[in-house]
C-alpha cells in the first residue's frame, strides 16, 4: 500500500483492535498471532474446525480521521508478501492453501536475509542486464557494462546469487 500510518501509535492501536475485534466477529473465532507490517494487518485466526491466515488491509479514508479496511483469506488472491513466515506453520495443512503465495512469501523473506558483500556477483531479473557486481550495499547497486544500477532486492535472482 502506498500510504502509511499518519496517526499515533494510540489511534493506531483502537484501529488494529477494531479490525481484529471484527474479524473475529465475522468468523466466530480467536486471534492466535498477529502483527502490522506497514498497513496491513496479518493474523492467524483459530476457529471452529480450523486455523486460517487472514490479511486485513487499512485504508485511510479521504478528508476524515477513520479508517476502513477489507478482509482477505488466504484463498484469495493476495498481492502482498510482507506476512511473516512463522504464521505460515501455524495453520493447518490442505489443498485448498494457496501454495505459490506461500512459496512467493518463503522466497520474499529469503532474498531479505540473504547477505550481500562489496564484489559478489549477483544475477538478477532484468532482461539487459543479467549480473552485476556489487559497488555498494545500501542503497543496494552494482555494476553492469560500465553503468551503475540500483537493485531492489525483489530483483535477485537466487539460483545465481553469491560470489
Amino acid at each position: 500500500m502506498a500510504s502509511e500510518w499518519i496517526c499515533g501509535y494510540a489511534v493506531r492501536k483502537l484501529v488494529i483492535g477494531s479490525a481484529l475485534a471484527r474479524l473475529c466477529a465475522c468468523y466466530g473465532g480467536s486471534i492466535l498471532a498477529q502483527t502490522a507490517r506497514g498497513n496491513i494487518i496479518w493474523a492467524v485466526v483459530k476457529k471452529p474446525h480450523t486455523v486460517d491466515l487472514h490479511a486485513i488491509a487499512l485504508v485511510p479514508m479521504e478528508r476524515v480521521v477513520f479508517w476502513k479496511y477489507r478482509f482477505y483469506s488466504e484463498r484469495d488472491r493476495l498481492k502482498w508478501l510482507t506476512c511473516p513466515e512463522g504464521f505460515l506453520g501455524q495453520t493447518h495443512k490442505s489443498p485448498q492453501r494457496n501454495s505459490l503465495w506461500r512459496a512467493q512469501v518463503r522466497e520474499y523473506h529469503q532474498k531479505r536475509r540473504m547477505r550481500v558483500h562489496l564484489g559478489d556477483r549477483l544475477r538478477i531479473i532484468m532482461p539487459n542486464v543479467p549480473e552485476v557486481i556489487v559497488t555498494k550495499l545500501n542503497p543496494l547497486s552494482g555494476k553492469y557494462g560500465g553503468r551503475e544500477y540500483r537493485i531492489p532486492r525483489r530483483l535477485i535472482n537466487l539460483e545465481g546469487a553469491g560470489s
